[in-house]
């Protein structure tokens, strides 16, 4: 049988736990989701993937097992990064020269001859 496990929000690397209790389940198909350990036979009742790819909405698999019944869920999201240092401060800004003085204005003209 098919499920699929409809998320809220994705952060890639997430870790999600599907717990079916005492049943025992097959998967023999996932996607959007990878295994945490991939040497492990996906047969169990516990299951452990990381949400893997872009953003997406759900998580699918198809399974063996007794049909419809839900596991419970355990979803942990990965650390986030540490906040980015904040920038040093910008070098101080040399001295300004000093405004070049305007040259003389020419003399005015001499009067006309009367």
């Amino acid at each position: 049988w098919k499920a699929r496990i409809l998320l809220d929000s994705w952060q890639e690397a997430a870790l999600i736990v599907l717990d079916w209790g005492e049943v025992p389940m097959q998967v023999y198909s996932i996607w959007n989701a990878q295994l945490v350990d991939k040497s492990r036979q996906v047969m169990g009742p516990r299951l452990e993937v990381f949400l893997k790819g872009a953003m997406h909405s759900e998580v699918g698999l198809k399974l063996r097992g007794p049909p419809g019944i839900a596991p419970r869920l355990l979803c942990v999201s990965k650390a986030s990064p540490p906040p980015p240092s904040p920038l040093p401060p910008p070098p101080p800004r040399p001295p300004s020269p000093p405004p070049t003085p305007l040259p003389p204005s020419p003399p005015p003209p001499p009067p006309p001859p009367p």
